[in-house]
């Protein structure tokens, strides 16, 4: 025990006033949690070391170094001074260590918690950050939020969180535009570039009709995005469309370029080279050769021999699309038949469920009004009851000779 807190005392005081400089709230509470710690993994250094190196990795995991910079910063000491300890053998100031960083990271919990509470805004405009990629897409912008993040994290810690809300209100903002400047590098960006790149290689002059389209399309998506930022799909689509219209223009302009600039030799070698483009397509659809025809004439041979496919390809796929159609609707036929029959037998005789509980229920009467099944007589030789409870007349023949006799007397 002594030795332990001996330890404590060459251990703590670096630990504590490095956290103090930085104002931790409640920070004269964390010297006697720590040693409690401690104590309780006297003797067993590889289970406090295996704890210890554990609760950092879920520290990380949790983001902690946002989340509570300032237990992060003194919770990444303690295990730097841990995991030395353990490697010089200093079982004693290892566990210690160690203790530490159990108690810094119970304490950031409750500190996580509390910023989850209170800038759940923005830590959810931080995680559709993350997910866009924005700390990879414009790094030094994502790094500076997140110093501001920080920032606010810290006054919690300290119990300065107060005076934050306006703070948190601003860096939301900021948040919500790097997202909008994020979805424009990602969706836009790339139809500006390639635009640029056709005006550098002057390929524009030589495609100004086709250019000028995907200048209209590029400036469309970005409007769009501006305005529509939050919607991805919408954002994607115009995206796509821009940077399919300006490639269109970077290639036509580059071969509008080479014909502009060829000379007879030259010139015939790009038909003939367009004409075999047009011969493997044939080849491919099993045209035969088209070669002895106009270019135009080719193409037309080529989408109509496409088309003659592709009708062979759907027309069995099509007629098993009918019959299962069929198959449904017969089905679907046969239910409603079967529902309809259902519905009026249950019309024609709307009683007979009815009448049925009616059957049970007076069943049910009859046993309980039945007296107790009574032990059979027994018979002697004679023939006689063995029963000493003479025959009584029946009381509704009684009940009939006297009211005779009473209307005799009133008579």
């Amino acid at each position: 025990m002594q030795r332990i807190a001996l330890v404590s005392i060459l251990i703590s005081p670096l630990l504590i006033n490095g956290c103090a400089q930085q104002g931790i709230a409640n920070q004269d509470e964390f010297d006697q949690l720590a040693h409690q710690k401690a104590e309780e993994y006297v003797g067993k250094t590889r289970s406090a070391l295996e704890k210890a190196e554990d609760v950092y990795g879920q520290a990380k995991s949790q983001q902690l170094n946002v989340l509570a910079p300032l237990h992060w910063q003194q919770l990444s000491d303690a295990i730097k001074k841990a995991r030395t300890a353990d490697l010089e053998g200093n079982n004693d100031a290892s566990v210690e260590a160690a203790a530490w960083v159990m108690t810094y990271f119970e304490s950031a919990q409750k500190v996580k918690a509390q910023v989850e509470t209170q800038l759940g805004d923005v830590l959810a405009q931080q995680a559709v950050l993350l997910e866009l990629k924005s700390d990879r897409i414009l790094k030094r912008d994502y790094r500076d939020l997140i110093g501001e993040l920080k920032k606010l994290t810290r006054d919690i810690e300290s119990g300065q969180a107060k005076d934050i809300a306006d703070d948190a209100a601003e860096l939301l903002e900021e948040m919500q535009e790097l997202e909008l400047n994020t979805m424009l590098e990602i969706h836009w960006r790339p139809a500006r570039d390639t635009l640029d790149k056709a005006e550098d290689e002057g390929t524009d002059d030589f495609a100004p009709e086709t250019f000028a389209i995907a200048e209209r399309l590029t400036r469309k998506a970005r409007y769009t995005i501006r305005e529509q930022y939050q919607n991805r799909q919408i954002c994607d689509g115009v995206g796509i469309e821009a940077l399919r219209a300006s490639q269109h223009a970077l290639y036509i302009g580059r071969e509008a370029e080479k014909i502009i600039n060829m000379d007879i030799d030259d010139a015939e070698e790009a038909a003939l080279r367009f004409e075999g483009y047009l011969h493997q397509v044939s080849s491919a659809l099993g045209a035969g050769d088209l070669r002895n025809m106009a270019f135009l004439d080719q193409t037309l041979a080529l989408v109509q021999k496409a088309g003659e496919q592709k009708s062979a390809a759907e027309k069995p796929l099509l007629k098993q699309i009918e019959q299962l159609q069929s198959q449904l609707a017969a089905l679907q036929a046969q239910l409603r038949s079967e529902e309809s029959a259902s519905s009026t037998e249950t019309t024609a005789n709307p009683s007979a469920d009815s009448d049925a509980k009616d059957t049970d229920d007076k069943a049910l009467q009859e046993s309980d009004a039945a007296p107790a099944e009574q032990e059979p007589q027994r018979v002697t030789e004679t023939g006689a009851s063995d029963s000493a409870t003479p025959a009584t007349k029946p009381t509704s023949d009684l009940t009939d000779a006297e009211s005779q006799d009473s209307a005799s007397d009133d008579f």
